[in-house]
């Protein structure tokens, strides 16, 4: 596959993906209140904002795979630049799982939440850091490959 058709199908397939993800936040107001119907209103109305502002850096992170499809296409996929999109998406997933994870400690110990909240938020957690493990070790890894470019670059 050529590197401009798989920079299209790239960015298709993150387009299909954000439209999915936006679906379910669209959601989630309603899957909120059906599963806490024993909370009080108010309590619903701040775990929609708490998940609506989880979906802040997921939609930042889309955007940074855009550009880096984008690179691809333009065969700059071992830049120090790709690495550094690579590198803020592994931040991004750590800051939206601990935002998470505290947002559902809080909200079980400050509201009328119960333990079921924080081991959600004890897995949104963990499977945030295993995103943000394998997004930092793949910056690393085009980082390394982008210095070797760079070095084979002007030997030539």
């Amino acid at each position: 596959m050529k590197q401009k058709t798989l920079s299209r199908w790239l960015i298709v397939i993150i387009a299909i993906t954000a439209v999915c993800i936006a679906t379910v936040y669209a959601l989630v107001p309603q899957w909120i209140t059906y599963f806490t119907k024993e909370v009080k209103d108010s309590d619903a109305s701040i775990w929609t904002v708490v998940i609506y502002i989880t979906a802040v850096p997921v939609f930042i992170a889309l955007y940074q795979g855009v550009r880096i499809a984008m690179n691809i296409g333009h065969d700059e996929s071992f830049t120090k630049n790709t690495a550094r999109r690579l590198g803020s998406v592994s931040y991004l997933a750590v800051a939206d799982g601990l935002f998470f994870f505290i947002a559902s400690l809080i909200f079980r110990f400050a509201a009328s939440g119960t333990n079921f909240a924080v081991a959600v938020g004890i897995v949104v957690f963990v499977i945030c850091i295993f995103v943000a493990v394998i997004f930092a070790a793949l910056s690393h890894w085009i980082y390394k490959a982008a210095e070797l470019k760079e070095e084979a670059d002007l030997t030539i």
